[in-house]
């Protein structure tokens, strides 16, 4: 799949560009979303500042998230394969950040139940 031009994608940039305008569609709420998290944050710190040790997860999932939504115009805009992979990696990676603190989450909560219970 390897092009002479160094990109590992020799996809047509209509088929980018046609792709990306799917994800592109989100972009708009994954920005809000984005924004919001680091609002919470923010204001979960300004509440009890103790919880700036937990309020760096939100807006690094938030920054990950603004990140996939502008690389994700970019591969409308421009048809680059490259910048829809970094898209769809970013936000890969959002979901992965999301379902571990999920994950943790869960876990620290039944523990937490079988403690006053016990």
């Amino acid at each position: 799949m390897g092009s002479d031009s160094g990109s590992e994608w020799d996809w047509d940039p209509h088929q980018i560009r046609r792709l990306a305008s799917v994800l592109r569609r989100a972009c708009g709420w994954m920005k809000f979303l984005a924004v919001i998290s680091i609002i919470g944050a923010l204001v979960g710190v300004a509440i009890a500042w103790p919880s700036i040790f937990w309020a760096w997860l939100p807006i690094w999932m938030a920054v990950v998230l603004f990140r996939s939504a502008n690389a994700t115009v970019a591969a409308a805009d421009s048809g680059s394969g490259d910048d829809l992979v970094t898209a769809l990696d970013r936000l890969r990676l959002y979901f992965v950040i999301n379902g571990i603190a999920t994950l943790i989450s869960l876990v620290l909560s039944i523990v937490a139940a079988f403690n006053r219970v016990y």
